[in-house]
């Protein structure tokens, strides 16, 4: 059995949405999606012109990334995903996470920061503060620049 491969400091990104916009009883793809949306309103501006891998657990969200479709409601947080890309010239691919390898994306999903720092410690130091941005949307993302 290989041993896992840990994210090195800096490389997770995780944040916690307001009760305001968890919907409750929105689909998971739905889900799934805006969260590599919110990776790229916060680092596409640094990524810009490189390939982004996005590491997902939903096949999916893995799918419509690899073939830029989807059908339902999360074609239209795909489709800011697109523009976001194109924005900054970056070049997106999917990776899919098989269940039994997903144990950090789960406790990093749920801000469980004791089994985080038994996963992988590193993550429990200060590096990066994407955290004090908190959830952005592309309207108001735009309006900071």
């Amino acid at each position: 059995m290989a041993m896992p491969v840990h994210p090195k400091p800096g490389s997770a990104f995780s944040i916690a949405l307001p009760l305001s916009l968890t919907h409750a009883n929105e689909h998971i793809n739905m889900k799934e999606m805006r969260a590599v949306e919110q990776a790229l309103l916060h680092c596409g501006p640094r990524w810009k012109g490189r390939r982004v891998i996005c590491h997902v657990d939903n096949c999916a969200v893995f799918h419509a990334l690899e073939n830029r479709t989807i059908r339902g409601a999360s074609m239209e947080v795909l489709q800011r995903c697109l523009l976001l890309a194109t924005e900054y010239d970056l070049e997106i691919e999917a990776k899919g996470i098989p269940t039994k390898e997903n144990a950090l994306a789960d406790v990093l999903s749920h801000f469980d920061y004791n089994q985080i720092t038994n996963i992988a410690p590193q993550l429990t130091y200060p590096t990066c503060s994407h955290r004090n941005h908190g959830f952005l949307t592309y309207n108001n993302w735009v309006s900071l620049q």
